[in-house]
């Protein structure tokens, strides 16, 4: 056996051998190798291992070369060998095979690595594959700290691994790599909130534990505890707890609110302190107040709702009210100039709370107290704080004096403000400050102070002057005006002003967004979404902006669909941001529980054939979705829609790639075919007469019906908040309005039930219940079918409230058939059977409800107790379950001319109704009249 073969088959044996073989290989290659002719067989068989493509070379063979490289060296002392094993190695670092290139690196981890080696090793740390990167921070970790120029190390770039790479996997080893100290905090700390949940873990397991927390930066800390209480994933929480008690002994607990206090993370921070109180007791005396903060005030106000919590007020400590009033005194004095005071005053007001003043003399000190500190100029917070206190609010008299002392100084618009909104209940108080007090402040100053009051006053007391007032300074008050829309949406005048205001789309800025942001929410509206959008991206505040960030992912949270329908509109509409527009608007779908990724890919596919704008932006969004193949017949018609782009030129290779994985290969049909074609044209066909019609052109029952048979799964956002505008409009019913609500009910129940509005629903059963026996008969089927899906758990949308549902069974009490499944759902005992004995059809349909009920019902006394128990209906019920062929066969259908005539008269007398109704709106009455003769007399003939 020649000398290549020999070490061939070694390498084999070793992967399987027991002990003794495997010392007599090493011994036997060890020999070979002392021939330094012999290495160039021993580099071929290395370089096959390189090939290996498994994840990592066999440890055995890791081990086996280790060993030789070992004994060489014991053996002769020589370093020839692993001087030319090294250079084989790091001649393949840059070998195109990526297994070659990762190996090569695992097994270099066996030798000592040259400086001059390190900067061209380094370079393989932005390899742009993931397994080689990782290898190479593994490789690098033991020269970390080595200079590979004046200004670079090794560890300097497995920072920017951390921050910036792409792979969890390289984070994660880069982030293990790392030496945790003051330099490195800010990159170690940041992955805290990284994307991926395993990254996340190694650092809170492995990096948190060598973090000084007393040493980190405050903004570090503060993200530290936000990140660790909202994580879901694994209970970050506790180790963090942990933490901090390792780092912060009980003694140190105000170190720790001092280090910790941020005003977003007071939740997170009252949670922890909540372990440290059971161990630790605060000196609440003058001392404690003299040098009092936020921090400590914070820290006291929440050590005394714990004592309270825990052991009850009477365990509370408290010093002496008239010292502490003086106190408080002192602080709210120190307001008017420090606004940072305020917190603090607010904080001591809280701290007040805690002291009995049942008695009358504590009650007049700390009246006594409040009639001095308001007669400065306070500011609105503190007069707040003060009208709060339990023994102020409750004396009218008081209050009446405090005014009466004030009328004078502005100050009393803030105190009547304050009164209005908190003071319950209301009086003669209220009524003297609306028609004494605010008409001597009608200069614009306090304008908006005095409006606020009348909004406050108007909730409790309706009034068309004050509301006229408003509404006559829209402008100032448009605010308040849609806070009271939305406290009562069936307001329609409200509604209507408040859309002819915001008719003119510049009205909408930094002082209107917040308000139009609460309808867009509660109605679920995108009629204003595209200006929205703009004001995000142009606003200068960075309050409106955070607001607006957290609004957009609560909306489309909410509201997905609307993302995917308006994207390509509103990304024409804003003048700047585009590529954050799209960014963003990848994540918020992306973090939604049912993102439809397909629709949306379609849909940009379709903009981007019919536009060919913003082309280069949006055709790098693809990689960020995966198709799931759920819908066959849209994968194709994404496909169709690359094969255009690519006529065009867009390199869309990747997502034809990811369509063609799911697609199940058969061409697309012809309809589809025509369905893209009018999606990029801009218009819709109606099925039935293939006539092209833009959907705008078509009124709204026009739409219903065509969205009632058209086989479509999108869900129709803004033709559902008509419907719901329309059927919250018209509670009073009319002829016209029950057919309406045929057709509303008709396109409900066509709806799938992952699409189905529940709102809608919900106002069906709430508001149009009992309009008539078909409506009722629809409802009680759209109900029937929506819990009976949730029995057999079928994925709908999400669910009616649990207490709406059981007032409206509590206000139709009565025995129906359809309901039953409501009643399994909600384990509920349903009412007593009955119903139309005479009726075949009926009594087939009871029969078959309560069969459906006895299999489902988790409760089967609730089952006993609803049957008739009758020899009769037993009896048939029997055989129903039986499956009795001959049950009916004995229901004769008879036609009862009695009943006929009956039925007949009652549809003559509807038809004159109708028929009186069109002659008196018709124009020309004479003309109507000669044409129902003509059809009578046509009938006749």
């Amino acid at each position: 056996m020649d000398i290549a073969s020999q070490i061939r088959t070694i390498f084999n044996e070793i992967q399987t051998c027991g002990g003794h073989k495997y010392n007599e290989n090493v011994k036997v290659v060890t020999e070979i190798l002392e021939n330094s002719e012999n290495f160039e067989e021993f580099r071929k068989v290395i370089a096959i291992v390189l090939l290996s493509p498994k994840q990592e070379i066999p440890k055995s063979i890791y081990s086996f070369i280790k060993r030789i490289i070992y004994e060489y060296k014991i053996a002769s002392g020589c370093v020839d060998l692993i001087s030319q094993l090294y250079g084989f190695l790091f001649s393949t670092i840059s070998c195109r095979d990526k297994r070659v290139r990762r190996n090569a690196l695992y097994l270099l981890q066996l030798f000592e690595i040259n400086e001059d080696d390190l900067t061209r090793l380094s370079e393989k740390l932005f390899d742009k594959d993931r397994c080689v990167r990782r290898e190479c921070v593994r490789l690098l970790k033991r020269y970390r700290n080595i200079p590979l120029n004046p200004k670079t190390t090794v560890q300097s770039l497995y920072k920017d691994l951390i921050k910036h790479d792409p792979s969890p996997d390289v984070r994660k080893e880069a982030l293990r790599s790392v030496d945790v100290d003051l330099k490195t905090y800010n990159c170690v700390i940041s992955r805290c909130e990284d994307p991926s949940e395993s990254v996340r873990k190694v650092f809170y397991y492995e990096a948190l534990p060598l973090i000084d927390l007393k040493k980190t930066p405050k903004d570090k800390r503060v993200l530290l505890l936000k990140k660790s209480f909202v994580e879901r994933d694994f209970d970050a929480k506790d180790i963090f707890r942990r933490k901090c008690q390792t780092d912060y002994n009980v003694l140190e607990v105000s170190q720790l609110v001092f280090d910790f206090y941020d005003t977003d993370a007071l939740p997170y921070l009252t949670e922890l302190l909540k372990f440290y109180f059971s161990g630790c007791k605060l000196r609440f005396d003058s001392e404690y107040l003299e040098s009092i903060s936020l921090p400590s005030s914070y820290l006291l106000l929440e050590h005394l709702k714990f004592i309270e919590e825990e052991l009850g007020r009477e365990y509370l400590e408290m010093m002496p009210l008239e010292r502490y009033l003086e106190h408080l005194y002192i602080t709210c004095c120190e307001a008017i100039d420090n606004r940072e005071k305020i917190l603090v005053a607010r904080n001591l007001f809280q701290i007040l709370r805690f002291y009995e003043v049942f008695e009358k003399h504590a009650q007049n000190t700390i009246k006594r107290m409040v009639y001095k500190m308001l007669g400065k100029s306070f500011v609105e917070e503190i007069i707040e704080e003060t009208i709060t206190i339990p023994s102020i609010s409750t004396d009218h008299m008081f209050l009446g004096t405090l005014v009466k002392r004030n009328i004078c100084s502005e100050n009393v618009l803030f105190l009547c403000k304050s009164i209005m909104k908190h003071i319950r209940p209301f009086s003669k108080l209220h009524d003297a400050i609306v028609s004494e007090v605010l008409s001597k402040y009608e200069h614009v100053g306090s304008r908006r102070t005095i409006f606020d009051t009348i909004f406050f006053y108007y909730l409790e007391r309706p009034s068309e002057n004050h509301l006229k007032l408003l509404v006559e300074n829209v402008d100032e008050t448009f605010s308040l005006l849609v806070d009271l829309y939305l406290s009562n949406p069936a307001n329609e005048s409200l509604k209507e002003l408040i859309a002819e205001y915001l008719g003119k789309p510049w009205r909408i800025n930094d002082d209107t967004v917040i308000p139009v942001s609460k309808i867009m929410l509660l109605e679920g509206s995108d009629m204003f979404l595209e200006y929205v959008v703009e004001v995000y991206y142009q606003t200068r505040s960075d309050e409106i902006r955070q607001y607006l960030t957290v609004f957009f992912y609560e909306y489309f949270g909410k509201f997905t669909n609307i993302l995917i329908s308006k994207f390509c509109k509103v990304l024409c509409h804003i003048k700047s941001g585009h590529r954050l527009w799209v960014d963003q608007s990848i994540h918020w779908l992306l973090s939604t529980k049912t993102p439809n990724t397909a629709e949306f890919v379609y849909r940009v596919c379709v903009f981007m054939c019919r536009t060919g704008e913003y082309i280069r932006i949006l055709s790098a969004i693809f990689d960020s979705f995966t198709l799931d193949g759920s819908d066959s017949v849209l994968i194709k018609k994404i496909i169709y829609c690359c094969t255009l782009l690519l006529k065009k030129g867009v390199n869309v290779s990747s997502l034809i790639g990811k369509a063609m994985m799911v697609d199940n290969g058969e061409p697309i049909d012809k309809c589809y075919l025509e369905e893209v074609k009018n999606d990029i044209d801009l218009c819709t066909y109606i099925v039935h007469t293939k006539k092209i019609m833009p959907t705008e052109s078509l009124d709204l029952w026009s739409r219903i019906l065509i969205a009632s048979v058209e086989n479509s799964k999108i869900s129709r956002n803004s033709l559902d908040t008509k419907i719901l505008q329309y059927l919250k409009s018209s509670r009073k019913k009319t002829e016209d309005d029950i057919l309406k609500l045929r057709i509303i009910l008709y396109y409900l129940d066509s709806r799938p039930l992952n699409n189905m509005n529940t709102f809608i629903l919900f106002e069906l059963m709430n508001n149009h219940y009992n309009a008539s026996a078909m409506t009722n008969a629809l409802i009680d089927s759209i109900l029937a079918k929506s819990f009976l899906s949730k029995v057999f758990n079928i994925k709908t949308n999400k669910k009616l409230a649990k207490d709406a549902v059981l007032q409206f069974l509590k206000h139709n009490s009565d025995f129906s058939h359809k309901r039953l499944p409501i009643y399994i759902y909600f384990d509920l005992e349903p009412p007593l059977v009955s119903y139309d004995q005479k009726s075949g059809l009926m009594k087939f349909k009871v029969l078959e409800a309560l069969s459906l009920y006895a299999n489902y019902t988790e409760n089967v006394e609730h089952f006993k107790s609803i049957l008739p128990q009758t020899e009769e209906f037993l009896s048939l019920f029997k055989r129903f379950v039986c499956k009795d062929p001959d049950l009916f066969s004995e229901e004769k259908v008879n036609f009862d001319i009695c009943k006929l005539s009956l039925m007949n008269e009652s549809i003559i007398d509807d038809l004159k109704q109708r028929l009186k109704k069109a002659f008196d709106e018709s124009s020309d009455k004479q003309e109507f009249k000669s044409e129902m003769i003509e059809f009578l007399t046509n009938i006749e003939g």
